[in-house]
């Protein structure tokens, strides 16, 4: 079945989205603590109940990945350890900006694809249809 999507633009979104979360994760480090990681460090010293939600929505979101991964059955160690390090780099991102554990892990849910599909989080609309030639359908 072929799809209704252009899967080379998803694929494209989906580097470029990750490419910008590392360059956000990794940026201004010093002592090896980025930006990212000590404006979520300000916040918990500011509220000490940010942490411990912050843990909570983290779990949340593994054991939703991990119900996903149970349905798709033929996920690899690395993979679902790649994919909870993009969630929990996701949510440090998600908190840096949103100061809001609850919001951030929302905007997680998104961005790992468990709340909606990758064409929405993307914005990719609909490959123009085509004829079984392959020429655009008037």
């Amino acid at each position: 079945m072929t799809s209704k999507y252009d899967l080379d633009a998803i694929s494209e979104a989906a580097i470029d989205y990750r490419t910008d979360e590392k360059q956000k994760i990794n940026a201004d480090r010093i002592a090896g603590v980025s930006a990212v990681e000590r404006a979520v460090q300000g916040l918990i010293a500011a509220d000490a109940t940010i942490e411990e939600r912050a843990k909570r929505v983290l779990n949340d979101i593994f054991l939703e990945l991990h119900h996903r991964r149970v349905e798709q059955k033929e996920v690899k160690n690395f993979e679902a350890r790649h994919e909870n390090e993009v969630a929990r780099e996701a949510l440090l991102i998600a908190i840096s900006e949103t100061g809001e554990p609850e919001e951030a892990g929302d905007m997680v849910r998104r961005r790992m694809l468990l709340t909606m599909t990758a064409e929405e989080f993307y914005d990719i609309q609909p490959a123009p249809a085509t004829d079984p030639d392959g020429f655009p359908e008037p």
